[in-house]
């Protein structure tokens, strides 16, 4: 029986993913909504979430979608966080731009509200490294819904919030790392498994 049994009734089966899928749960105690994304536990991954896993609840802005809890078995992680029902990010554009034409200030704006989340979790000594379209989506399908980046959970640590500036590779604590991001997306530097937070600046760029 998984771990969230007691608390969550099971829904609608929403994705899947490299290590696990993502569940539509209902929370008992209330009936809120929230996403379940179950993941594999592999030595790998089980280190760097018992690592994060208390930074990563903490994190608390507009456009990230907020995780509620991570729990765990000998088996697989269990991630509560926000549930999101709108459209993901290119198929909301495709369905605005069918009824007007998408103007450039609507594009900067949320660009610039994303540059703010990829901010915030750079101030917290995090950089996300898998920024594509596939992981941005709307809170809603609401005409003033906000765009959220849907999952942290493989967040790196880059240091404490620390900015080592004009360092020797000028980079920030740049670590090596298994390119994971889609090679439409990515920073060049990633190719050589490489990442410091000024890669997800360059994602969210190619994005939009």
């Amino acid at each position: 029986m998984w771990p969230i049994a007691n608390d969550y009734e099971v829904g609608d089966l929403l994705g899947d993913g490299t290590f696990g899928f993502i569940w539509k749960v209902t929370a008992k105690s209330n009936g809120d909504t929230f996403a379940l994304k179950t993941i594999t536990a592999v030595d790998e991954l089980k280190n760097h979430l018992k690592q994060v896993r208390r930074q990563l609840l903490n994190f608390d802005h507009p456009n990230i979608a907020k995780m509620h809890d991570i729990l765990d078995d000998c088996r697989k992680f269990y991630v509560i966080k926000e549930f999101c029902s709108g459209l993901p990010l290119l198929e909301r554009m495709v369905e605005e731009n069918d009824k007007s034409p998408v103007a450039e200030s609507r594009i900067a704006g949320l660009l610039k509200e994303l540059l703010d989340a990829v901010g915030y979790m750079h101030e917290k000594g995090f950089l996300h490294g898998d920024i594509m379209p596939d992981c941005l989506m709307f809170a809603n399908n609401d005409a003033d819904a906000r765009i959220k980046i849907l999952d942290v959970t493989f967040s790196h640590k880059c240091g404490d919030g620390a900015w080592v500036e004009n360092s020797r590779d000028d980079s920030v604590n740049a670590r090596e790392y298994a390119v994971q991001t889609s090679a439409y997306f990515c920073a060049p530097e990633t190719l050589r498994q490489r990442f410091d937070p000024r890669c997800d600046v360059w994602s969210l760029g190619n994005v939009s």
